[in-house]
């Protein structure tokens, strides 16, 4: 499918979709070095696309320190239940903090954030 499809069927509002075109106008208007601009190679969806790989790059640590965590509980204690409470425990408070530190550095929400996530999930599955 298209980049525009996806973007348009991965739950982003009309507001936040604006913000992000703010941001990227604000990124391609940037001054390189001397008054050179960064040139136009890159359309507004591939920034989207971007921006969702980069918010996606900590999901991977996320999973698997709560799965080593998880496999150590389940190790010591023998009991499945204990060991899924600690996974999405663990899973739960690491993922908000990646979405709230992924928000920060890009300047926007934490929603939009995880909306970018999911739409890198639904882009890794549409190649």
């Amino acid at each position: 499918m298209d980049k525009r499809k996806l973007i348009l069927k991965s739950g982003l509002s009309l507001r936040e979709i604006i913000s992000l075109r703010k941001k990227y106008l604000e990124f391609k208007n940037k001054v390189y070095r001397k008054e050179e601009k960064i040139k136009d190679i890159e359309s507004f969806p591939d920034y989207i696309a971007f921006v969702s790989q980069l918010c996606w790059k900590g999901m991977y640590m996320i999973i698997f320190f709560s799965l080593s965590f998880a496999i150590y509980d389940y190790y010591i204690y023998e009991e499945i239940a204990s060991a899924m409470q600690v996974f999405f425990l663990l899973y739960a408070i690491m993922l908000l903090c990646v979405l709230k530190n992924n928000g920060d550095y890009f300047h926007i929400k934490i929603g939009t954030t995880f909306k970018l996530v999911i739409l890198r999930v639904i882009l890794i599955f549409h190649k």
